[in-house]
Formats: structure tokens, sequence, C-alpha cells
């Protein structure tokens, strides 16, 4: 089910947790998405929903004030590989087993 924050942010939300969403003011999308609409930062998002957007994914603005610099700062860092991702990495590596001295 797809959902809208009063922001402007959409997301795809399992029917079973739906109702706890709409409980804290998300409203339930009906029909396609607008194009208008996007789900990811563009030039069509007010200022205030892209620091929002910022803010919810971890994105330092720095002193961005001006939408192209927001816009800036969060495709830079979504380029840069730190997109939804924990930060961090994780531990790869094959497992080593100590032996016995």
């Amino acid at each position: 089910m797809k959902l809208k924050h009063a922001q402007g942010r959409i997301v795809d939300v399992p029917e079973n947790l739906a109702e706890g969403y709409i409980a804290l003011g998300w409203e339930k999308v009906s029909g396609s998405v607008d194009a208008a609409d996007p789900t990811e930062p563009s030039k069509s998002w007010k200022v205030d929903a892209l620091k929002a957007y910022a803010a919810d994914h971890g994105i330092d603005l720095g002193s961005a004030a001006k939408k192209d610099d927001i816009l800036a700062a969060i495709e830079a860092h979504e380029t840069s590989g730190n997109g939804d991702e924990v930060s961090g990495s994780a531990d790869v590596s094959e497992p080593t087993i100590a032996e016995d001295e």
C-alpha cells in the first residue's frame, strides 16, 4: 500500500503496517503516484521537505540553505554510496580459526 507523509514523502508499506502509519498522520495514496510528486528529492520539492529527507537519511547538509545547494548535498551523499544504508561496513572476511599454541 502506498502512503504519503505530509511533507510529500511516499512509501510502500505492507498492509499489516499501514494502520500504524495512518495513525501517525500518513495518508493513503489512491491510483498511481503523480510524476509531479516524486519519491526521490527533486527541484519540485519544497526546501522544508528536502531538509526533512536529509534528516531522515542522515545526510549532513553543512551550510546548504538554498534548494539547489541542498539537492547537491543529497545527490553527493547518494552517489558516494551512502544512500539509505546503515553507516559502517560489514565484515565480509572469512572467519579464521585460532590454532592452539
